[in-house]
């Protein structure tokens, strides 16, 4: 089965797919081909102010409901999953280059994941309760939601935020990452299907510096939450401190090993890159950094040499188990620097 790029000239915008009044596109590449699958359109200074303007009028609407409603909304999000599981897995494998088993088995899976987990802690979350002291407390939706979510886990990070947000009530605007928006355009259909309350949810593509900071600078934004790099998530929580929103951040970076001389090498080895290899290496808890006692240090080079030869390269939209590349040139660079 090939995959169909989507159209992305339209953001998702109070429950309709707007077309996009911004200038600014970029080349959707395959990494496994380096070749263009698609052209993304950047939303523009319009788009994004549409975008909060809808979730802040779903928000003051008490769109999303009560805790039941909210938890038919998820069920009925549930259900149209399986009709587009394979469309996320292709998509996926097509945007960032991963093997299509991976995509399938484990990648386009955690959209489901964080649905059921999502699911299953608000039916049992308690909105209002009664303390000990005999106070009342209720919890009420914080306001609109900016998410911004990476590449290397692209479905799973956008599932994980905006099903979150959207148990707890609060309207959300989501820009993925600009490597990989055809998995987010998929996802804002099988929403769209399920028929949530226009502003609830909406889409705006684009980069960080422009899109993501009109987003995480808007007053009209009550809680940020931003997976990614260090420099930016530093801008995002600074400009969120500074007018007085609530942040999340995860500033993903690479777990350190230790290896010491009276362990078993090959053994060692063979399970540090079983923990580092699988997405091509580009997972956060990934130990990229293996710091070996200096006695051992030779022998546990050799050992990582053999451990690394037990893995292979392929074409990622074959089935197997083998590497795909990494997901854009900008990460490749980043891999030959730290190399040399």
């Amino acid at each position: 089965m090939t995959y169909s790029p989507s159209d992305l000239t339209h953001s998702y915008i109070d429950g309709r797919w707007t077309p996009v009044t911004g200038t600014q596109c970029s080349p959707v590449i395959n990494p496994a081909t380096e070749t263009p699958v698609a052209m993304l359109h950047h939303a523009g200074p319009a788009d994004v102010e549409a975008a909060v303007a809808a979730a802040k009028r779903a928000h003051l609407a008490e769109a999303l409901g009560s805790k039941d409603n909210r938890v038919a909304l998820l069920e009925r999000i549930r259900a149209g999953f399986d009709s587009r599981r394979e469309d996320l897995a292709q998509a996926i494998s097509l945007e960032m280059g991963a093997p299509i088993d991976l995509s399938r088995n484990a990648q386009a899976e955690t959209f489901l994941i964080q649905l059921d987990a999502t699911l299953d802690a608000l039916r049992g979350f308690a909105f209002a309760e009664t303390l000990p002291n005999g106070d009342h407390l209720i919890r009420q939706p914080t306001g609109v939601a900016g998410l911004i979510t990476p590449w290397n886990w692209p479905i799973h990070q956008i599932s994980l935020k905006v099903f979150a947000a959207l148990a707890a009530g609060c309207p959300v605007v989501l820009k993925p990452s600009e490597h990989t928006p055809l998995n987010a355009r998929i996802f804002a259909e099988i929403l769209d299907a399920a028929g949530l309350p226009p502003g609830a949810f909406n889409l705006i593509n684009g980069d960080v510096a422009s899109v993501g900071a009109q987003l995480t600078d808007h007053p009209d934004v009550a809680v940020m939450s931003f997976t990614g790099s260090t420099r930016a998530g530093l801008e995002i929580g600074a400009s969120a401190v500074r007018r007085g929103a609530r942040c999340a951040l995860e500033m993903g970076g690479k777990s350190p090993c230790l290896v010491f001389e009276d362990t078993d090498l090959d053994q060692a080895m063979e399970k540090i890159l079983a923990k580092t290899f699988p997405n091509s290496g580009q997972n956060c808890n990934a130990p990229t950094r293996i710091l070996i006692e200096a006695s051992a240090y030779p022998a546990a080079k050799e050992a990582a040499q053999r451990a690394a030869a037990l893995w292979t390269l392929g074409d990622p939209a074959q089935s197997g188990d083998h590497l795909g590349p990494v997901a854009n040139g900008r990460q490749w660079g980043r891999l030959r620097l730290s190399a040399e």
